[in-house]
């Protein structure tokens, strides 16, 4: 158990380096699309500094509800304000853009070490100093991913949402695939097979992410890991809210003697109940997300076909 989450926080430190340092050597590129001075582009990483230690403040207000939560959605918000640098247009957005990555990254920075802080108490050994070695490597695997990039002309807003755009897009396909999963499932222990026998159904019919953790899972279960840690396992490796939540009513099931149809079923209608509300939840906020377009490039257009004959008209009526 101590090993797979050594593994785990191990793994998220690389990410987090590697994340903190992909837009460091493409300050250049920046500095001489946006004709910056030396001067700006110092205020700019003072942005940065400034925004980590908002963000550390502001993890310390949440260190007590728990981080992995918290970890996961800054590491999501970190993505995304990644794509910031590639899309400022002039000094001020470059400083906003900072100030938000520093945020994020200094907020995940205090929970990660308090996640490792815990994991070294649970093991009784020095492991902190490993996870920042970990840290380093992916912050040098970021460095030199980058450096490749502006070798090969790549621009830093494609760089950015291309490392950004990771995490998003594979926990989104999870999501997606998460119902029709969890229908299957259902539909093959009521059938009559047995629960790793569903989890073979699923990974043979499914082409995702998803589908390789189970499969991941399904094959550690194989090799005898306890159905339990297997799970277990599973959630620290995907992090999804809603995948973790499947995991402990299984395992809650599974304990508590409970048929694992019947908490399938369950967790099935829910997650398409979820899909639902999300889908309505995206229709409700299309309105907005439409008047910008409509505003400034429909609405121009028909004023100009229907107000440009009268406006002619008017015209020639006051020479």
């Amino acid at each position: 158990m101590i090993k797979s989450q050594r593994i785990a926080v191990s793994v998220a430190f690389l990410a987090f380096g590697a994340a903190c340092t992909t837009w460091v050597p493409r300050l250049p590129a920046l500095k001489d699309h946006l004709h910056l001075t030396d001067g700006q582009v110092g205020l700019a990483l003072l942005a940065y500094a400034v925004g980590a230690v908002v963000g550390a403040a502001a993890a310390r207000l949440v260190l007590a509800r728990g981080a992995r939560a918290f970890v996961q959605a800054g590491t999501v918000a970190l993505c995304v304000a990644l794509i910031g640098p590639g899309l400022a247009a002039d000094f001020t957005q470059l400083f906003a853009s900072l100030l938000l990555i520093g945020a994020t990254a200094g907020f995940i920075d205090v929970l990660e070490n308090a996640q490792a802080a815990e994991l070294e108490r649970k093991a009784g050994r020095p492991l902190i100093n490993g996870f920042h070695g970990f840290w380093s490597l992916g912050a040098i695997i970021g460095s030199v991913s980058a450096g490749a990039a502006a070798y090969a002309g790549v621009t830093p807003l494609v760089q950015f949402i291309a490392v950004g755009g990771i995490v998003v897009v594979a926990t989104a396909w999870i999501l997606r695939d998460l119902p029709d999963t969890l229908d299957l499932l259902a539909i093959s222990v009521e059938a009559g097979m047995g629960f790793e026998g569903a989890l073979e159904v699923v990974c043979q019919n499914f082409t995702s992410p998803l589908a390789d953790e189970f499969s991941r899972t399904l094959r550690e279960m194989e090799l005898g890991l306890p159905r339990r840690d297997a799970f277990q396992n599973l959630k620290r490796r995907t992090e999804v809210p809603e995948l973790s939540n499947f995991v402990l009513a299984l395992l809650q099931a599974d304990a508590l003697g409970i048929p694992i149809g019947r908490v399938l079923k369950t967790q099935a209608a829910e997650m398409r109940n979820k899909r639902r509300q999300w889908a309505r939840e995206k229709a409700g906020k299309l309105p907005v997300k439409i008047m910008f377009p409509l505003v400034c490039f429909i609405f121009p257009a028909i004023l100009v076909i229907v107000l440009g004959p009268a406006g002619s008209s008017i015209g020639k009526a006051f020479r």
